[in-house]
């Protein structure tokens, strides 16, 4: 968006955030466009975008979207939202089309990280390493992965980025080029602890577990949650479990200590999300052990609450990657195009974008 003043913005973020999107609606129904200043103008056609969407009404949603698309063609803010409409509208072609026009540094990596979380999701490996390098290759050249120098300054941090690229490069059977990736990073960052991430790389190909478990003992402090770590340690050695009840048993024994209702997150709170994994690991579990009748009730577990899987990262992190890819179709085969709708309707936006 444009500096200076945004009238749109601040009429309309108050009720975003209560979530009150009629208001939203009515809202923007009463502000006029033509008077409005070009970098308002934007804003007010990505926020119908959005308030569509939020009412429950992607049609209409993927059409205002288009339109401000066509009348903003270098917000990268409104291709990125166009595209992932038109990716969860079964358009995935289309989608990821436009999707070659915004590239780090030119949208923030939060965006690409979610782009890199759709390319996962829809099977396309290699094209979202290829969002995610610029953003690699941006924190080497700061020579620190301090993760408060990264967050501070948009980036995300080293290890979620690290582990989005390591789930990507899972699925396409490389991880030797994953490896070598780890150690050159290594020495461009002068406080990443590379063992550790080494350490882990070998647990996750069936060696050096024990290893791993000891690095990650020595890095302890008091007044933290450890419960990811734990949980991440317990999944691991499930894998490893001659029995269902072995494999259990370690699962089920992690204590999880989340915040109270209400409450904000603390340094000695665990993320309330490292349920949803617990849920996945123990579905793993029992498909490993012939139990899919159970294994669907846990199944079910995850996927009422992780609409979109767990993210990469996430999956990496806890060697779920090859689990989780198997319930992928349940996310995308949800993804319906619009009554009368097929890519050829974008094509001509699509061609123009990619010759900009």
């Amino acid at each position: 968006m444009a500096e200076g003043k945004d009238r749109v913005l601040e009429r309309l973020i108050p009720l975003m955030e209560s979530r009150n999107w009629q208001t939203v609606e009515a809202e923007l129904s009463e502000l006029c466009f033509a008077k409005l200043a070009p970098h308002e103008r934007e804003s007010w056609s990505y926020l119908r975008g959005i308030s569509a969407y939020r009412q429950g009404n992607p049609s209409e949603a993927l059409f205002r979207f288009y339109a401000a698309a066509c009348q903003h063609p270098n917000n990268g803010e409104i291709a990125f939202s166009f595209g992932q409409q038109l990716i969860t509208s079964g358009l995935d072609v289309s989608g990821f089309q436009i999707w070659k026009r915004i590239r780090f540094p030119d949208v923030p990596a939060s965006f690409v990280m979610a782009q890199a979380r759709y390319a996962y999701l829809c099977d396309r490996q290699q094209v979202g390493i290829g969002y995610l390098t610029p953003v690699w290759k941006h924190v080497l050249s700061h020579g620190i992965s301090d993760p408060t120098f990264l967050v501070t300054r948009g980036l995300p941090m080293f290890e979620t980025l690290w582990s989005a690229l390591g789930a990507l490069h899972e699925e396409m059977k490389a991880l030797d080029t994953f490896r070598a990736m780890t150690i050159e990073a290594a020495k461009h960052l002068k406080d990443l602890d590379g063992d550790m991430y080494l350490a882990f790389l070998d647990a996750v190909e069936g060696r050096g577990l024990e290893h791993y478990a000891e690095i990650l003992l020595s890095h302890r402090k008091d007044g933290y949650a450890y419960g990811q770590k734990d949980l991440q340690l317990a999944v691991l050695r499930s894998q490893r479990a001659p029995n269902l009840d072995a494999a259990l048993a370690l699962l089920q024994g992690v204590d999880l200590c989340f915040p109270p209702k209400g409450e904000p997150m603390r340094p000695e709170y665990d993320f309330p999300w490292l349920d949803d994994v617990r849920n996945l690991a123990i579905a793993s579990a029992m498909r490993r052990f012939g139990e899919t009748d159970i294994e669907k009730h846990y199944q079910d577990a995850f996927l009422n609450v992780q609409k979109l899987l767990m993210e990469p990262e996430h999956a990496f992190d806890f060697r779920l990657v090859e689990y989780q890819s198997t319930l992928k179709d349940f996310v995308t085969s949800s993804w319906k195009r619009p009554d009368g709708i097929t890519d050829k309707r974008w094509m001509d936006y699509v061609s123009i974008s990619a010759r900009e």
